[in-house]
């Protein structure tokens, strides 16, 4: 009579879909953990193959979130979003343009000149200690400021438009991009025609036509 061998029990394979579901766990585990990724998982890529019923091969990339979505930046973009939430309850700054930006960046530890038209305003963005980097028209590279936790300042002089002003424009610039326009990002701002915004387009801020001459210093936080 064949003796049974105690403590070996049958090896069972598991499912992908049990796979997945344990990786997937551990994951999270590791991200909540903040030990490995502490500021969060941002990309996962898996990829299976089936060669039969039980075996199976898989491949796994994990990386951690670039410096944009970092917990530093996004802390300091909710700061601007909710500086102009804020500003945009004040009628007379949502009348003024000047007044608008000035309240905002006030709200994020920011000085401008209390009496800088947005004329000035557009040659304070320009000048030390904000940096004036952005080519003239860059909207894609100001919204990637934004998003990186800058205070991003948008403007223009009344003679720069195509159209004759009577003023300057300046608006506080978002890091995120308007649906159906991407590199555009939305914007906040005051204007003496009523048409200030809390979280427009850029494109409506400023004329379509006259976008390529717009200026953006930036500043940190």
């Amino acid at each position: 009579m064949a003796q049974r061998k105690q403590g070996l029990r049958p090896q069972v394979q598991p499912t992908p879909q049990e796979t997945f579901g344990l990786i997937f766990a551990e994951l999270e585990r590791v991200s909540m953990s903040g030990k490995v990724f502490p500021n969060g998982i941002d990309q996962v890529e898996l990829e299976l193959g089936i060669g039969g019923p039980a075996a199976f091969s898989l491949k796994l990339k994990v990386s951690g979130p670039s410096p944009r979505t970092s917990h530093v930046s996004q802390f300091a973009s909710t700061i601007v979003f909710d500086a102009c939430k804020t500003v945009s309850g004040d009628a007379a700054a949502m009348k003024d343009c000047n007044k608008f930006v000035k309240k905002v960046a006030s709200m994020c530890g920011i000085t401008i000149d209390s009496g800088a038209n947005a004329d000035e305003i557009v040659d304070i963005i320009g000048s030390a200690p904000w940096k004036f980097d952005i080519p003239l028209g860059a909207a894609e590279a100001a919204m990637e400021k934004a998003a990186t936790g800058f205070l991003v300042v948008a403007g223009m002089k009344k003679s720069e438009f195509s159209k004759p002003h009577s003023n300057g424009h300046v608006a506080i610039v978002h890091g995120e991009s308007v649906a159906g326009h991407p590199g555009f990002p939305h914007a906040s701002w005051g204007s003496l025609d009523l048409n200030g915004k809390f979280y427009g387009s850029i494109r409506d801020c400023f004329p379509v036509s006259d976008l390529a001459r717009v200026h953006y210093g930036y500043i940190q936080i």
